[in-house]
């Protein structure tokens, strides 16, 4: 079985956070775009080095 090839992403949502490692099919920042659209609630999403990925738009 091989690991997966894509970067670790930390996702963050109201008081948590928790790592998810990317599959790498995608950019990281698409990849990042369609974990948090299946997870409502993710507030931000970064990369290792701390680069936001994505963030969830204001409410207006």
């Amino acid at each position: 079985m091989t690991a997966p090839a894509g970067i670790t992403a930390i996702f963050f949502r109201e008081g948590m956070f928790y790592p998810v490692k990317f599959m790498g099919s995608k950019s990281p920042a698409d990849e990042a775009a369609d974990h948090a659209a299946l997870n409502p609630g993710t507030m931000r999403i970064e990369d290792t080095s701390g680069n936001v990925l994505w963030k969830k738009a204001l409410d207006s």
